[in-house]
């Protein structure tokens, strides 16, 4: 295991940092992107079909109130009245299903009331003779019905637009605070990357260039007396500690050389025969 002072430590805690900064930043974007997505859902769910569903009803209430007219005029027949309002009736059933948590019960309320209107047209239209003042106060009343409907309609469109707004802007807000929180946490994951990077520059990459440059001062003085310094990092501190014994090696055995040479020297004095080319101090003790 690497000690707290080495190279790899600070490497890994660097690279720990970095990726803790980045989980964090994932566990945020997600929790966000849920968010979001459950605003969308809730959009989609339920503010579309449910403006769709008044669309339907808008459309199905003046078709009804044309087919009370058709039959008013007997441009269709009352069989042929009949089975249009069942099938418009199927549709409306449909749409106001929809519109149950959206005040779809008071719109049934007032839908029924149109279809009795017509249903009652229909038996005077089937009447022989036909009562036609009695037919028309019945049109009257069918108009009025109907106006009711599109009346509450329109009020439940605005209701559901409105609701759909805030929906949108609930959903526009989460992407703006999506967008600000992205570069948010870009900045931190670049703070802290030129952070760890500074910090691995003091104390790994400068301690390796002091050793080197010290080193080229023990090599261009050749002082083997010079001890290098102990820094912090481990490995530093290793090759340091390994380079003064080295060089206290050497400066050993050249003090060693030195004092064999001097006893030389003495003898050599102590003896004239002795040739004057012995006297001449080898290069490596220089």
């Amino acid at each position: 295991m690497a000690s707290s002072g080495s190279v790899k430590s600070r490497i890994f805690i660097g690279y720990a940092a970095i990726f803790f900064v980045t989980l964090v930043a994932a566990v945020l974007l997600i929790q966000s992107n849920r968010q979001l997505m459950q605003e969308v859902g809730g959009f989609v769910s339920r503010s579309v079909p449910a403006l769709q569903a008044v669309a339907t009803l808008q459309i199905t209430t003046s078709h009804q109130v044309l087919a009370g007219y058709e039959l008013y005029g007997t441009i269709i027949k009352s069989e042929a009245f009949t089975e249009k309002q069942k099938s418009l009736e199927q549709t409306q059933q449909r749409s106001l299903s929809v519109l149950d948590k959206s005040g779809g019960q008071t719109l049934q309320a007032n839908q029924q009331k149109l279809q009795l209107a017509l249903q009652t047209l229909l038996q005077t239209m089937q009447a022989k003779p036909v009562n036609w003042d009695q037919a028309r106060a019945q049109l009257s009343d069918i108009d009025l019905a109907a106006n009711g409907v599109n009346q509450q309609l329109e009020a439940l469109a605005a209701q559901i637009t409105n609701e759909a707004k805030g929906n949108t802007e609930n959903i526009s807000g989460a992407l703006s605070q999506n967008s600000s929180t992205v570069i948010a946490l870009l900045l931190l994951i670049a703070a802290v990357a030129i952070f760890f990077f500074l910090l691995a520059k003091k104390q790994i990459a400068n301690p390796i260039i002091r050793l080197s440059s010290e080193l080229q001062q023990i090599a261009d003085s050749r002082e083997l007396t010079r001890s290098l310094k102990i820094d912090t990092v481990a490995e530093v501190n290793s090759v340091a500690a390994s380079i003064n014994q080295v060089v206290l090696r050497i400066y050993t055995r050249r003090f060693l050389g030195l004092t064999k040479l001097l006893m030389r020297w003495l003898a050599a004095l102590n003896n004239p025969l002795t040739p004057c080319s012995s006297w001449k101090i080898p290069y490596r003790y220089w």
